[in-house]
């Protein structure tokens, strides 16, 4: 029978160097830990990692990062533990910004684990019931971690984040084990391990600010876009706020869209778009700057549609088929198609039309063994008959 409380059992709040140190000393013997973070993206431009949760066997532990303390040797001794994470890729990336952090040991994630299982609901929250009957309340869930002192409610909700994990993990590998998906498991987090050490490309300019709904645009309307989302991101780190705080991505569109076929005119302007009243007068004429300055800009300093961007770039007929088969293949398995094969995939694939293993692991290299051992055979058939068939 579910119970609907939001557990008590007992957490330490490590807030100064010597309990770091007492810390250290009692997860030495620990075979593997529990781990999570609270960051403060949903309220700051510049994120950064507000608290961290532990759990081992039945200790739970939660270190306030912001209290100005050396945490070198806690984030050393965990980084040789084996890690348990739910939904540990955004984890593991701020720990790694912020503090350069190396995961060396096993990580088990337990979100992964279920989707791979079939299971319909995985939130934390979700699989907390499912295993243990109790309901953890989710109040605290968009807090603001910056804030001190922190509440004895949201201390418990993060507490919680890691508290059942251990057990959690222990049920999943079973099932995982039992149908010979933990090498499923464990190549995706290989591979996002991988991603995450790997130094990416400098940030592309011309890419980064198209956002969702830019596939529409035409030329002109794409340097509105351009010069509204280079404003929104110096709104933003100028007062620290997230961006989205600032203007939605739909607002922006909106306004890309109601300045159709208008020209750099500053008494036009203010009739055409609706400015949010929170907007002081400085924020208003930095944002009608950006306006008009786009407004004017000569047709050749617009930016070019990029391939793919308002058309796929391979046959639309194929993908469709790939997809179709891809559903088929994980019917089987009772799990989500895009956990095979997301869309990305199949269209370099339709794009490439590839005829062997190699060839379609070079046109979608992200394709892990376990992926390519239940699609390669069917998606060679289905290239094969489309190709015979045109």
């Amino acid at each position: 029978m579910t119970q609907n409380i939001q557990t008590s059992d007992h957490y330490e709040y490590i807030d100064t160097q010597s309990g770091l140190k007492r810390l250290v000393k009692k997860l030495q013997s620990a075979r593997r830990i529990a781990l999570d973070i609270e960051a403060n993206s949903l309220y700051h431009y510049y994120e950064k990692v507000c608290l961290i949760q532990i759990s081992a066997g039945k200790a739970n532990f939660i270190v306030d990062p912001l209290a100005g303390c050396d945490l070198t040797d806690l984030l050393d001794l965990i980084s040789r533990k084996d890690l348990i994470f739910h939904c540990g890729d955004y984890d593991l990336r701020m720990l790694k910004q912020s503090y350069g952090f190396h995961a060396r040991g096993r990580i088990f994630d337990t979100m992964l684990a279920a989707k791979l299982l079939g299971y319909k609901r995985f939130s934390l929250l979700d699989l907390i019931e499912h295993f243990t009957g109790i309901r953890v309340s989710k109040s605290s869930q968009k807090s603001n971690w910056t804030k001190r002192p922190l509440t004895e409610k949201q201390l418990l909700y993060a507490s919680n984040d890691t508290r059942y994990l251990e057990l959690i993990a222990d049920q999943l590998e079973i099932q995982l084990r039992e149908k010979d998906r933990l090498h499923w498991h464990d190549q995706t987090v290989e591979r996002l391990l991988t991603v995450i050490e790997d130094i990416g490309p400098p940030i592309n300019c011309n890419r980064i600010w198209r956002i969702k709904g830019a596939r529409e645009l035409d030329r002109h309307q794409m340097a509105i876009l351009r010069e509204l989302w280079w404003w929104r991101e110096t709104e933003a780190g100028m007062t620290d706020r997230p961006p989205f705080k600032i203007m939605s991505n739909d607002k922006m569109i909106g306004i890309v869209r109601a300045l159709r076929h208008q020209k750099a005119d500053p008494d036009k302007l203010a009739t055409l778009i609706k400015i949010p009243k929170n907007f002081l007068p400085d924020r208003v004429a930095r944002l009608h700057n950006a306006l008009l300055r786009a407004l004017g800009m000569p047709s050749e300093q617009w930016p070019d549609r990029i391939p793919g961007d308002y058309r796929p770039d391979y046959p639309t007929e194929l993908f469709e088929l790939l997809r179709r088969e891809t559903a088929h293949q994980a019917r089987p398995y009772d799990i989500d198609p895009s956990i095979i094969a997301p869309r990305a995939v199949l269209g370099r694939i339709a794009g490439a039309c590839p005829d062997n293993l190699e060839s379609m692991h070079e046109c979608a290299p992200t394709l892990l063994p376990w992926q390519s051992r239940i699609l390669y055979e069917a998606f060679m058939r289905v290239i094969r008959d489309f190709n015979e068939n045109k």
